[in-house]
């Protein structure tokens, strides 16, 4: 049976296997999954939020910081990602390469399209943006970019202008480190265009319980209650249990949950500023516990690029092998 054998640069100085066998790259692959409805940090989808991006190397999603793109800033500076408005929603994502990598492709494959369900919220588009900073809708990106993205699947990128196509080839420096090496930052923004973006549909959280004194809620399973949220109680109370200082209507800051993203049980509520509440454990009636109905959409990003080796010739060492 015929062998194909694979070997790389295994030994130092010039004892070496000839140069049309050397691996002279590694090729690589960063992706992140965005459920737009998900809205609590360190969570597996997790989107990030109004004014945040979220870092495709924090497993699960955690927040990210997206800087001002600069070969000579030191200490580098944050980006400003824009707060949500009625017009305009950002969600992305930040990938941190290797300085000079070269972008192979960029895959974004959409699991469920962006959409908002009751209120006077319309979406009017939603493109993919891909960047070494964020970038507003009707921008320009650096690298990559797609048509307005309207069903499921993998989505086409638009025909790449001799700019992009040069600035693939090798990523610039972005982000400035000390003591480590300078890296280049990828951006996939996701930017939302329509009206009355932020006037969303609220939706009721049923079966709700008190569980403690300091502000613990149980309540039927939930798809959309998330940390940071606003929760607004209104009605006249009774029957069992209190929330100390309610007045009718009340809004409140969702600080904590359990059960999990998309099944939420529990919840801890703090006033808007953040500082604890006093309850009273029992069951209130007459109550009404609304939260605003999230976007939903699931995007998918999968960065694949080629990170160059400069030790190759000189000291790295390689795997070798053979296929059967």
């Amino acid at each position: 049976m015929p062998r194909a054998t694979f070997e790389g640069p295994i030994l130092s100085g010039d004892n070496r296997f000839g140069a049309l066998r050397n691996v002279g790259y590694s090729q690589l692959v960063q992706n992140a999954d965005l459920d737009l409805s998900n809205t609590t940090v360190a969570t597996a989808t997790y989107a990030g939020s109004s004014g945040q991006f979220v870092n495709s190397n924090g497993i699960p999603n955690s927040n990210a910081t997206v800087y001002v793109p600069s070969s000579s800033v030191f200490p580098s500076v944050a980006a400003t990602i824009p707060a949500d408005t009625a017009t305009n929603i950002y969600r992305g994502v930040a990938f941190y390469v290797p300085t000079g990598a070269d972008l192979d492709n960029i895959y974004v494959d959409c699991l469920v399209p962006a959409a908002v369900s009751g209120g006077s919220a319309t979406i009017s588009s939603v493109t993919a943006y891909i960047s070494n900073n964020y970038t507003a809708a009707a921008g320009t990106a650096a690298y990559f970019k797609t048509g307005s993205i309207t069903a499921v699947g993998r989505q086409a990128l638009s025909t790449f202008t001799v700019a992009q196509m040069y600035n693939q080839t090798a990523t610039t420096t972005d982000i400035l480190q000390s003591g480590s090496p300078n890296i280049s930052q990828v951006v996939a923004t996701l930017a939302i265009v329509g009206t009355n973006l932020t006037s969303l549909a609220t939706s009721a959280v049923a079966g709700v319980a008190i569980g403690d004194t300091a502000g613990t809620f149980t309540c039927t399973s939930n798809a959309y209650l998330s940390v940071g949220q606003t929760l607004t109680i209104s009605g006249t109370a009774g029957g069992t249990g209190s929330i100390t200082g309610y007045t009718n209507p009340t809004s409140y800051l969702v600080s904590a949950v359990s059960g999990g993203a998309g099944t939420v049980t529990g919840f801890t509520l703090t006033t808007l500023a953040g500082a604890a509440i006093v309850t009273t454990t029992g069951t209130p009636t007459g109550l009404t516990y609304t939260i605003a109905t999230p976007f939903i959409g699931k995007y998918n990003f999968t960065l694949q690029y080629t990170q160059p080796d400069n030790n190759i010739g000189t000291r790295t060492a390689y795997p070798y092998g053979n296929f059967d």
